[in-house]
């Protein structure tokens, strides 16, 4: 990882594997996401939960994805 991405990575206090969660996450790759990894970045802004229970992500998670691929 290069020492600007890796900046950015800590910058957004993330754990390892986040960001590839993330991007699975993101290009349907993984539909049923572990509750404690979602609870994490929910925490952190990136995913959040509908009414209905269903994940999304937000543009903060999208735009971290964008930024780190």
């Amino acid at each position: 990882m290069s020492e600007a991405r890796s900046a950015r990575y800590w910058e957004l206090d993330l754990r390892r594997g986040d960001l590839s969660f993330l991007r699975d996450f993101a290009f349907f790759r993984n539909r049923y996401p572990p509750s404690a990894v979602v609870d994490r970045l929910c925490d952190h802004g990136l995913m959040a939960i509908t009414a209905r229970g269903r994940k999304r992500m937000t543009l903060k998670g999208w735009l971290a994805v964008v930024r780190n691929s």
